[in-house]
């Protein structure tokens, strides 16, 4: 990811569609890799409506244009599943060796995917193709030694990559309670998992929360609770001898699978943005089963199926949408009348490290500045403690409402007294 945004940044300068170039492109790569499997697979309708339906389900789309490793890692994944499909055709070992160092590269954006090796291999092997498992599994770990080899030349440690996948979880976090304890290993960690955010506001029983939340999600929910419909309806036809074959059990298996392995295995806190794979399973689910009911007369239900998820997909875009331009124009307004003497908040300095006026002033605290902003999704604090201990009362504030005018942002200006 930082490669490609930096030529992109070298090339055309910082601005925010600059910064889309990077996620536009891995989006487009997995959207391809993605259509053309379903294509051959299933034929040129059942791809479309896959395409259709992946591009409208709003964890995919909203990340096009987001700078954000799941979308790296999730068009290295694709990558690496249409070559292992190429691979099936011939049995040609170098597409399996490709594969497998496309998925070093997905590992090496992101270490989740170790999730799908397991999956991948079961595939193959249930799908008569374990010829090929030698030569995906060579290609990953080519790129795994050669990033531990990296890692022992310049930490002494072969594993800290690992390390670091590990201790993420250490990090405070507003989305697990106090009182959880941050330093034990996130792997199979009940407490983690019972007590992650709930998104959606669902509470049934721990175990449960997360996948619950998850189908009820307007970002990948309609995606996943279509395909399961999907599944009901055509149960005869998916079952053996039926017209359509196994493989949308074997896509909901795969789903499950991948889902489990993150959300109870490694107990990643369960927000869309992380299931990527989940929904181009469920998106395939529908491409297959819609293009067979389009064929045998039920028009209206894919029609509407289709429409549904579009009109979900704007109006989650509508509602999360926010122009953060806005808050930049202020902030460096507010800049300009005594630029020498502002700070800013480190966190609010990131977020709009866009605005050259911004980008240029220290983070507070500073030497010789008395004044500070911050943004904040709450009200203002009236006032905030500097180093010294001295309050600094609140000077002004801005709201910068949601496109619901709701109370989305808040810029806060505070002067020592």
């Amino acid at each position: 990811m930082t490669l490609p945004t930096a030529g992109a940044i070298a090339l055309f300068g910082e601005s925010r569609p600059t910064l889309w170039l990077t996620p536009i492109f891995y989006g487009a790569i997995g959207l391809f890799a993605f259509t053309a499997i379903v294509g051959r697979r299933f034929g040129p309708m059942a791809a479309g409506i896959a395409a259709f339906v992946l591009v409208a389900t709003p964890t995919f789309g909203g990340q096009l244009l987001a700078l954000n490793v799941g979308i790296v890692e999730f068009g290295w994944v694709m990558a690496a599943l249409f070559c292992l499909d190429r691979a099936t055709i011939g049995g040609d070992r170098r597409w399996g060796v490709a594969a497998g160092l496309l998925l070093g590269l997905a590992m090496l954006s992101r270490t989740t995917t170790a999730v799908l090796m397991p999956i991948l291999a079961v595939a193959l092997w249930a799908g008569g193709q374990r010829r090929l498992l030698p030569a995906m599994i060579g290609g990953w770990l080519v790129l795994l030694m050669l990033e531990a080899g990296g890692y022992w030349l310049a930490t002494g440690n072969p594993a800290h990559s690992w390390s670091l996948a590990m201790g993420h979880s250490k990090l405070p976090t507003t989305a697990l309670p106090p009182g959880v304890d941050l330093t034990r290993s996130p792997l199979f960690n009940p407490e983690f998992i019972s007590n992650w955010h709930r998104a959606m506001g669902i509470h049934v029983h721990w175990t449960i929360d997360g996948l619950l939340n998850l189908l009820f999600d307007p970002t990948i929910g309609p995606t996943l609770l279509a395909a399961l419909a999907l599944v009901m309806l055509h149960r005869r036809d998916i079952a053996p001898g039926g017209m359509v074959g196994a493989a949308p059990l074997w896509l909901l298996l795969a789903g499950a699978t991948y889902f489990g392995g993150l959300a109870y295995a490694l107990a990643v806190d369960p927000q869309p943005r992380m299931f990527l794979p989940v929904a181009a399973c469920g998106a395939a689910i529908i491409g297959v089963l819609g293009a067979r009911s389009w064929l045998a007369g039920g028009r209206l239900l894919i029609a509407a199926v289709l429409a549904m998820l579009a009109i979900n997909a704007v109006t989650v875009a509508f509602a999360r949408s926010f122009d953060l331009s806005r808050i930049e124009r202020t902030a460096s307004a507010w800049t300009a009348e005594a630029p020498d003497r502002m700070a800013m908040d480190e966190t609010a300095r990131r977020v709009l490290t866009l605005a050259p006026a911004i980008r240029s002033l220290p983070s507070h605290p500073a030497k010789g500045r008395d004044r500070m902003m911050l943004i904040t999704r709450n009200r203002c604090p009236a006032d905030i403690r500097a180093a010294n201990g001295v309050a600094w009362p609140r000077a002004r504030q801005a709201l910068f409402p949601d496109s619901h005018q709701r109370d989305a942002y808040r810029l806060c200006e505070f002067r020592a007294a």
